[in-house]
């Protein structure tokens, strides 16, 4: 059984990493690390089979982490994962020591081979090196190799029903019973493969089709928790992302309120996830849509909440039920007084305005006692459960050994 060592700090980009290489090792595991002291803890283990690192960290610069990687274990194979447009560090690293890396759009081609490459002692890029001679050549020639979906890709996916809706849950650290799902959207392209969102969203951006490829989500989750509540979870809540361009839509609340009816899904069974630079966007037409779905019953949750334009005066004026604490400084919690006093704060705030608090990403069951002991509502995260396909979110839902831990968690202020 091959052993990975994931050297990441982004939750989204560490899932992307683990899918693409149990794909290609099956019954693979994997350690995580976020941090330098996790990273010096993992590396006194030892026994990895292969390291990957992300470019750029928050915490570390990558020449030290490589440093670090290749003084404890000179031998290990370790392939980067870089945004592209950075081709001279690339290189400094491959003569530093680093055993291949790949662009981080191309994760799903290539992780797998540059991993299994690196083992063989057989590197994509060093058999590219005169890809080497300009900037920006690599992703120029790679991007001509292997094209990335297209617009007519996106559009066949919709025609013919190639995106399916997976589903994370959220638990009450009060009961720790499950208080509701996101509804997350996944490409199941026929020669690809499960694509995650972020091979495709910007793609659904930038070519208008996030309107119906949103629509399609919404009608899927409203769907799906009206066969959970006949299912005998009738108080379960769904929650639904809307981009910009979706919200931006005037006629939203009418779209919401046919697709209500369709479904038979009472509003309050539904919630709205926005973020703040979509609240900012037009601040006229915001009020007016939210305070229109407000009035149908819907709910309306802030994500990402404290990432985006950090002004309170709007929550004043905006009917807004939820709060969602981005995962960025749900990491912290517990690390550094900075990001505890981050978290504290907004806790704080969402109780004075009454509206529901959930943390996102929650990963060790360090941070889930942190949160606990600060008064957080509702938290969600591969700690607790991954987004799953529907046929397995019942299974999860009566869980009563996740259930017992939530509930017997030890609070830990480790502020």
């Amino acid at each position: 059984m091959m052993k990975f060592l994931v050297v990441d700090d982004e939750p989204k980009d560490r899932e992307a990493i683990k899918f693409w290489l149990a794909r290609e090792f099956a019954g693979a595991t994997f350690i995580e690390t976020t941090s330098q002291e996790e990273l010096a803890a993992a590396l006194l283990s030892g026994g990895f089979d292969a390291a990957i690192i992300r470019c750029p960290l928050t915490w570390a610069p990558w020449k030290d982490v490589l440093e670090a990687l290749k003084s404890k274990c000179p031998d290990m194979p370790v392939v980067m994962i870089t945004d592209g447009g950075d081709d001279e560090i690339a290189v400094e690293a491959m003569k530093a020591g680093l055993s291949d890396y790949v662009l981080k759009r191309h994760l799903f081609r290539f992780l797998g081979k540059a991993v299994r490459g690196a083992l063989e002692g057989v590197s994509l890029s060093r058999g590219r090196q005169y890809l080497f001679q300009s900037a920006g050549a690599t992703t120029a020639i790679i991007d001509s190799e292997l094209r990335f979906p297209s617009e007519q890709d996106l559009r066949r996916a919709l025609e013919t029903n190639e995106t399916v809706v997976y589903y994370q849950p959220r638990f009450s650290l009060m009961t720790g019973a499950a208080s509701g799902v996101e509804a997350l959207v996944r490409w199941q392209h026929p020669r690809r493969g499960l694509l995650l969102p972020g091979e495709f969203i910007g793609l659904a951006e930038e070519t208008g089709l996030i309107v119906p490829l949103g629509e399609r989500v919404l009608r899927e989750a409203c769907h799906q928790a009206r066969l959970w509540h006949a299912a005998g979870y009738p108080g379960l809540v769904v929650a639904v992302n809307l981009s910009v361009r979706q919200f931006q839509q005037k006629n939203l609340p009418e779209a919401v309120k046919a697709i209500l009816a369709e479904t038979g899904l009472e509003p309050w069974c539904l919630e709205l996830e926005i973020t703040e630079n979509t609240v900012v966007q037009e601040l006229e037409l915001t009020k007016v849509i939210l305070h229109r779905l407000r009035d149908m019953g819907v709910r309306i949750a802030i994500d990402d909440f404290g990432v985006g334009y950090c002004s309170l005066n709007y929550l004043r004026h905006f009917p807004v039920h939820t709060l969602k604490i981005d995962s960025s400084f749900v990491r912290g919690v517990g690390k550094t007084r900075e990001e505890a006093a981050i978290v504290a704060t907004i806790i704080d705030l969402a109780k004075h305005l009454d509206c529901t608090v959930v943390a996102e990403g929650v990963e060790t069951a360090q941070q889930l006692a942190w949160l606990k002991e600060h008064g957080c509502d509702e938290v969600q995260g591969f700690f607790l459960c991954p987004p799953l396909p529907p046929d397995r979110i019942v299974e999860e839902l009566q869980r009563s050994d996740r259930t017992a831990t939530i509930r017997c968690i030890e609070p830990q202020d480790s502020s």
